[in-house]
């Protein structure tokens, strides 16, 4: 049978705090953007600016009074405002904001 040393315990039990603190907070970087909402796919993607984003049942639309509004009641083109973040399933979208014309 192997002995683990303290050091050894210490380091490890380290590397798995490390881990723990950084996929916890991962969902904090979410960053902004601008563009001509192009269209609205009915395969849960959104296109902005010719990009396609992914969005799910937690994205949440407003349209230009900021009212909430469902996403297939978006009417492209439309230009707006959105938060989003880098997933492991893609660039998800977690807010659009239509910009009053």
């Amino acid at each position: 049978m192997m002995k683990i040393t303290m050091p050894v315990f210490c380091g490890l039990l380290f590397v798995l705090l490390l881990c723990g603190s950084v996929v916890t907070t991962s969902a904090a970087f979410e960053m902004t953007g601008s563009g001509q909402l192009t269209s609205v796919g009915p395969d849960a993607r959104v296109f902005i600016d010719n990009k396609g984003f992914l969005v799910d049942r937690n994205t949440r639309v407003f349209d230009d009074q900021n009212k909430e509004i469902l996403l297939y009641r978006l009417n492209p083109p439309a230009l707006v405002k959105y938060q989003f973040s880098y997933t492991t399933r893609g660039v998800i979208i977690s807010r659009i904001q239509v910009i009053p014309q």
